[in-house]
């Protein structure tokens, strides 16, 4: 009813000042065309244009269109401008209520007669700056031209090399992008404005490996927002714009090999076509994209986890460690990706039109893992595999149209999108050895002794238990969304837009766990000794070797053609390993097998089903907003968006019981929970022209992230393994953010240098709580801890400043003309606040005599993912025909997460990545290209906060392609 009420409440104020302005300023008319490079043709996006003595203008659209309305009648001067091109001033006669059409062709600045061909390079550079100078908000760009000639693997690639964006990486390729110091979840990813659904089996990021930068038109960050976009977007919206058919017919193919360092792979490749025209006049476009690539993304990995053995006597702050779990891990992986978009626009002329889109993106990932556990709290040695597949897709669908009604603009939008993170199979055995160690291991050296130590008795390594597991996430989103615009005004220095709409975004997600599991029975070993199941071996197809133990032994799982050379640079040895094909044969053989007395081997894991849930969310929102230029220096945009959220959610809640089968009998229950919630965000952006050359922006903006799915849903799961219960909260409250920005931008033919800070004031940031129940000795759960999502009481801020150069040298003499650079960097503080635990325990003259109080505090400490430096450094060169790129990235230690104490805090290690890029015309329409990426052979590591041991460490190796483009 609020939304009702609202929405009709800004529909009577726009009315009342459209009547209003029609009867004042009804002798004017419409001045529209597009602005083009007058010797390719080329569309111009992001040009100026300007009604001379008038505050009266537009900035081109994507397809270099413009539209002017409100122009007085009479003679008329139009000034079109775009940053590295001559600005040209037209003379025209305006009519009243009609429209006035042309094209503007623009030359390129050139000094002294020079001859300067604008190339790849420099094409991208300048649509990218005039895109940022003439947008309302802080934005930064990647245009079509740029995106071509970056040798980046993915589209999270390309958006790191944006100012103030970290990146995540999985197999050494980009995943997620971190905005500002904001994890992946805290930001908004959308294609053509419609937000993509989310990939992550837990929270609400998007993983972005799968998607190919060969199929997008330009990629925008917004960092700061308006009222008419999503609200939910705390540290920034990444924006896909999707490719629509060129005037001229264009078919593009690209067909790369690639060479994996690592793998010594040559296996490798990727190909990439694209088609598209234009009918009837140009009025009907239509295009084709497509891709498919096969890559090697194999590595060497370890991680490592410690425990606290005490503290220095000399100095009782400092902290003693010792290794607790150290894994040594070998990844075979290929990966499949496919794509697919098909696009189709129609303009129906007077900036009216229609465009339909539909993107479908797919990644397979096949992976063998396997790998060797020093467990040495336990004095244990494991060896486990993993062989799983793992299927992701995005596929999203948009519909959506601009009509134009004199002074009035609608646009409408529906869409339908779909997410599915999809494991069909996932294989998981683990072997142990018991009492595997020799001595106790020297405390406090790091990792680099601890296979030393180990006995490595293949003879006493058993087949401890068997999981096979299946996971399906699906998420679909289905939106709605209807804007109304007017341009009004008061005088000739005084021009605006009023803007009103409304959204409704309906999200669905599913989340189904399943796995069959050998470790039912409550004893050690997988089939129990020979004496208690003679009939396990009699009736099986083969007689396995047994452990000294007596259980089922390693000899016959493992694989003798397994070996790693260099592993982690040399720093261990790691040549024994298990066998996938012969673990399927033994599941094969056993994954129906019943013993005598009934038991079966494999059963379904109860506890897996706790973690199934049904999610819904329904979003209402509404916006008012308007902008108005005051004078030719100030622009002022404001208004304010609501936002009405449903949430309700279906989940298991209890613990299973198990009877003497393995089988759950009870002690599960259904259960449900929803939420209701409204959110009033305010924004504010104002837009200061100090000269022509030099603008300042400020922006004052309200925006939120709505938790995680897997924390609202309201369920109790009770795991006696680690003696936890992990509980869920639908009440959880929305992350609330102020936004502060002030951005600075110097700018002229040759580039742009911006000098930006920012400043984020976050309340109600959530996190995981841990407490131990000690409030009733009797509770049969007494000792247990606690683990689910609380609101933080205490604000978190996280604050940066950021400083962008993009500047070419075409105006100089030949060679120096073909010169461009790129450059960006970010530093960011950040300071939150982590709740933990602390027990105090002191002895009294009665039962139970020890009594154990826990005591909430609070740790401070940087929000996880922020790294405190971002750089980035582009240094390109084109000359006849010649395209060359050197380019570098920079990303400072990164905490991964924190612990009760700082010592034990994790970080990600600072990198410096180097990446290089060639690319040869042959003839106009074909080109070659060679491209390295990851140079250096940089590892991704982490560390312990206070020494440089070891938690992860990861060895990817470099990649080199080769490649050939046709484009005709």
């Amino acid at each position: 009813m609020k939304l009702k009420s609202s929405l009709l409440s800004h529909l009577v104020i726009t009315s009342i000042i459209i009547f209003s302005n029609s009867l004042i300023y009804g002798q004017s008319g419409i001045v529209q065309g597009r602005i083009v490079d007058k010797l390719t043709g080329e569309k111009l996006v992001g040009a100026n244009v300007l009604i001379e003595g008038t505050v009266i203008g537009a900035a081109t659209n994507i397809d270099g269109e413009f539209r002017i309305s409100s122009v007085s009648a009479g003679k008329r001067i139009l000034k079109a401008s775009y940053i590295g091109y001559k600005s040209k001033e037209i003379e025209m006669e305006i009519f009243s209520e009609k429209v006035t059409e042309l094209e503007v062709k623009l030359d390129i600045d050139i000094i002294e007669g020079e001859e300067v061909v604008v190339t790849g390079q420099l094409k991208g550079q300048q649509r990218a700056i005039n895109e940022q100078l003439s947008a309302n908000t802080i934005i930064n760009v990647v245009s079509k031209d740029k995106l071509q000639e970056l040798p980046d693997q993915n589209a999270a690639e390309t958006i790191s090399r944006m100012s103030g964006i970290a990146i995540q990486r999985n197999a050494g390729e980009g995943s997620k992008v971190i905005v500002r110091g904001l994890s992946p979840k805290f930001n908004a990813i959308t294609m053509n404005g419609e937000r993509i659904p989310s990939t992550d089996p837990v929270d609400r990021s998007v993983d972005l490996s799968m998607i190919s930068s060969e199929m997008l038109e330009g990629i925008e960050v917004y960092k700061a927002l308006t009222p008419n976009m999503d609200g939910d977007a705390i540290g920034g919206t990444v924006n896909f714009v999707v490719r629509k058919a060129p005037d001229q017919q264009e078919f593009r193919l690209k067909l790369l090999g690639n060479y994996n360092n690592h793998a010594e792979d040559f296996g490798n490749y990727q190909l990439t076509g694209s088609y598209g025209q234009r009918f009837f006049d140009n009025s009907l476009g239509l295009l084709i994209n497509a891709n498919i690539e096969d890559k090697n993304r194999s590595s060497h990995q370890l991680t490592a986890s410690y425990n606290f053995l005490g503290q220095e006597v000399s100095d009782l702050k400092t902290a003693i460690v010792g290794i607790d779990d150290l894994n040594l891990g070998d990844r075979i992986e290929n990966r499949q990706r496919y794509g697919f978009s098909f696009t189709a626009d129609y303009d129906f002329g007077l900036a009216s039109n229609l465009l339909f889109n539909t993107f479908l993106n797919k990644s397979d990932r096949d992976e063998i893992r396997r790998r060797k556990r020093y467990r040495v709290s336990t004095s244990r040695v494991e060896y486990d595999l993993r062989d799983s597949e793992i299927e992701n897709t995005i596929w999203t669908n948009t519909l959506q149209g601009n009509h134009v009604l004199y002074d009035f603009v609608i646009g409408w939008r529906a869409s339908y999108s779909t997410s599915r993170n999809l494991t069909p199979f996932e294989h998981a055995p683990t072997f142990r050895e018991d009492a595997a160690f020799n001595s106790n291991l020297i405390e406090d050296q790091g990792p680099e002794l601890i296979p030393a130590g180990a006995k490595n008795d293949i003879g006493s390594t058993s087949f401890k238990w068997d999981r096979i597991n299946k996971r399906d996430v699906d998420e679909k989103s289905i939106t709605a969304q209807l804007d109304l615009s007017y341009d009004y005004k008061i005088s000739d220095l005084f021009i605006g837009k009023i803007k009103t709409g409304g959204k409704l975004k309906n999200r669905q997600r599913d989340y189904d766990d399943n796995s069959l599991w050998t470790s039912h029975f409550n004893f050690n070993d997988l089939g129990l000794d020979m004496k208690a199941r003679p009939d396990y071996y009699k009736q099986n197809y083969k007689l396995y070797t047994v452990a000294s133990n007596g259980a089922v032994g390693f000899v016959d799982f493992s694989d003798p053609n397994f070996s790693t050379n260099n592993f982690l640079d040399g720093a261990y040895v790691f040549n024994v390993g298990l066998s996938p094909d012969k673990i399927e044969e033994f599941y094969r053989i056993f994954k129906d097998y019943t013993f005598s007395d009934g038991d079966k081997l494999y059963i379904t894991d109860p506890l897996a089903d706790l973690n199934d849930y049904s999610a819904g969310e329904k979003i209402y929102a509404g916006y008012l907003m308007g902008d108005i230029n005051l004078g030719h220096r100030l622009k002022l945009l404001g208004g304010v968006r609501y936002e009405h959220t449903q949430n309700d959610y279906k989940s298991i809640f209890g613990s299973p019981l198990i009877n003497d089968d393995g089988e759950s009998i009870s002690g599960v229950t259904d259960t449900a929970g929803n939420r209701y919630y409204d959110d009033w965000l305010p924004m504010v952006h104002l837009r200061y022209k100090v000269t022509d050359w030099m603008d300042i922006r400020l922006a004052v903006t309200k925006s939120i992230s709505r938790p995680d799915y897997f924390n609202l849903v309201p369920k109790e799961i009770l795991n006696g393994d680690d003696r936890t219960i992990t509980i869920g909260d639908p009440n959880l409250k929305p992350t609330q953010v102020w936004n502060y920005d002030i951005f600075v931008s110097f700018y002229n033919r040759l580039g742009l240098i911006t000098l930006g800070g920012y400043y984020k004031e976050l309340t109600d940031i959530d996190y995981q709580r841990s407490f131990p129940k000690l409030e009733d000795p009797s509770d049969p759960y007494f000792g247990w801890i606690l683990v689910g999502p609380i609101n933080s009481k205490q604000k978190s801020i996280v604050k940066g400043f950021e400083v962008e150069i993009q500047t070419n040298l075409a105006g100089l003499p030949s060679p120096f003309d073909g010169i461009v650079l790129y450059t960006n960097f970010s530093k960011i503080w950040s300071q939150t606040y982590y709740p933990y635990f602390e027990v105090y325990t002191k002895l009294v003259p009665f039962p139970p005599f020890v009594v154990s109080t826990a005591v909430d505090t609070l740790r401070e400490g940087k929000v996880v993912g922020q790294a405190d430096v971002l750089a980035n450094l582009t240094l390109g060169y084109e000359k006849g025909g010649f395209s060359g790129r050197l380019s570098m990235f920079v990303q400072g230690r990164t905490l991964d997460f924190l612990a009760s104490r700082a010592e034990f805090d994790g970080y990600t290690e600072s990198t410096v990545r180097w990446d290089l890029a060639f690319k040869q015309n042959i003839f106009n329409d074909l080109s070659i290209f060679f491209n390295f990426n990851n140079l250096s052979n940089v590892p991704e590591a982490a560390i312990l906060g206070f020494k440089d041991y070891s938690t992860r460490e990861e060895f990817y190796g470099w990649t080199a392609d080769f490649g050939i483009q046709l484009k005709l």
